[in-house]
């Protein structure tokens, strides 16, 4: 039997079912059901709810596919984020749980991640983690170059695009080998669906600083003047989000950009005004892995680019955490092309 049962771990962390389209039952066989349920923090969220005895990294992979953005249609309703509920459940399926923006009920754990935040226990994925060492952004940045690269690039070609020595190449390369394994036995770098499904579930959610813009220009001579702006100032940067997805598949008009900066910068003697984010029109991130710039930079010289975009990689994995509800067919595009190697 479960250390707690599903009423009684609610109770337990002061949340309230409020409405569900069937009796919550105890962890058996498969069971879906559509619930709004009162957080803790009195805010009221709908859950397309998936009761398991045990659930494991796969399985959380099928129900919370990375491209899916943690929502999925529930009686016609667009805005219901999964919830997984189980006696059990693996460190590794937390950590992908997590990393989609999912949420869980462990019951034999006695945690909870309900909507971004963390209930009962400490997080079973970060106990999973004790004691490791955090992994170099060069990690995922070698992974992305492999991945786009017809050819397997020479160790001294991947440091002069990473700026890195050589014989730091060599131990992230081993430490990317061994990862890999110990995400799955069957992997292998040689393979870009290995490699991008690795990245998929392993690279961290963005917490990234983002400023929020506003200018009437048309949206071309705003991305212009930005690139000028950041250009004098010496700062690195890159297109990146829709627009750089638009230029690798082309799908849609974008109406706002998302720029990489290494640095904060003030546009409003540029003409733009600070906005809201839904009402933005330029976007500034300063990115928490500064290896973005690195393949952003390699990439658009390789590819003759009119700019500096961030890498095909890079911008399928943020398109992929995009909320907005037309993405995702153009996301899978992307996708394609990347493993078909038709980036080239």
């Amino acid at each position: 039997m479960p250390k707690y049962t599903i009423h009684g771990f609610l109770q337990e962390i002061g949340s309230v079912l409020l409405e569900a389209s069937a009796f919550p039952q105890q962890p058996l066989n498969h069971t879906h059901q559509y619930w709004m349920l009162e957080l803790p923090n009195s805010k009221t969220v709908a859950f397309s709810t998936h009761i398991f005895e045990t659930v494991g990294a796969a399985q959380a992979h099928q129900l919370a596919p990375y491209e899916s953005h943690s929502h999925r249609s529930v009686g016609g309703d667009e805005t219901s984020a999964i919830l997984v509920i189980a006696s059990t459940i693996t460190p590794r399926a937390c950590e992908h749980l997590i990393q989609t923006g999912s949420s869980y009920i462990a019951l034999d754990q006695g945690s909870a991640y309900l909507d971004g935040t963390f209930y009962g226990k400490k997080s079973i994925a970060q106990n999973s983690q004790k004691g490791h060492r955090p992994r170099s952004w060069n990690l995922y940045a070698l992974a992305r170059i492999h991945i786009l690269s017809p050819q397997t690039p020479s160790q001294q070609e991947l440091a002069d695009i990473l700026n890195i020595s050589q014989p730091t190449v060599s131990r992230t390369y081993n430490l990317l080998r061994h990862t890999l394994k110990q995400y799955d036995d069957s992997a292998s770098t040689t393979h870009k669906s290995d490699l991008l499904r690795w990245l998929e579930f392993a690279y961290p959610s963005r917490h990234d600083l983002v400023t929020s813009w506003f200018s009437p220009a048309p949206l071309v001579q705003q991305i212009k003047t930005i690139r000028q702006v950041l250009s004098s100032a010496d700062i690195s940067s890159a297109v990146a989000g829709v627009v750089a997805g638009d230029m690798y598949s082309p799908w849609k008009h974008p109406q706002t950009c998302l720029v990489l900066a290494s640095k904060v910068t003030d546009l409003e003697e540029e003409g733009f005004f600070e906005s809201s984010p839904e009402k933005a029109t330029m976007q500034i991130s300063i990115p928490a892995d500064p290896t973005r710039f690195a393949t952003a930079r390699w990439w658009s010289q390789e590819s003759e680019l009119p700019g500096i975009y961030t890498d095909p990689v890079d911008t399928y994995l943020t398109l992929a955490c995009s909320k907005e509800s037309d993405i995702r067919e153009a996301t899978q595009i992307l996708k394609t092309k990347i493993l078909e190697g038709a980036m080239s």
